[in-house]
């Protein structure tokens, strides 16, 4: 299973003075499925990211991840996938460790 993953951010902030902070994430996910990819199967991923953030035009952080997954993808129907998962990303330059949960909805293209 291959994943392209993209994550946008935007919060404004108003507190006497106006703070924007824009977050922009891309990530990649590349997981094994154990009982293959046209069934409804458990599997395990290894990821990558790149996250830029602009605080008011001050000057911009970027740092770049590594991490996991782990879950089970479910196939309602042939081009319908419902997946549970939990993983662990690393953040190297913010030394930040991010623990996530999801359930995600996808197309699947054969």
């Amino acid at each position: 299973m291959l994943e392209p993953q993209l994550s946008l951010s935007v919060l404004r902030v108003s507190n006497g003075s106006s703070e924007t902070l824009l977050n922009a994430t891309l990530a990649s996910q590349v997981a094994y499925m154990f009982s293959g990819a046209s069934v409804s199967s458990g599997y395990l991923g290894g990821n990558l990211a790149l996250t830029v953030i602009d605080v008011s035009g001050a000057d911009s952080e970027n740092d770049f991840a590594l991490g996991f997954a782990v879950g089970y993808r479910a196939l309602p129907t042939p081009n319908v996938a419902v997946r549970i998962e939990g993983g662990y990303r690393r953040w190297l330059d913010f030394e930040l460790n991010e623990l996530n949960a999801a359930l995600i909805f996808g197309i699947v293209i054969p």
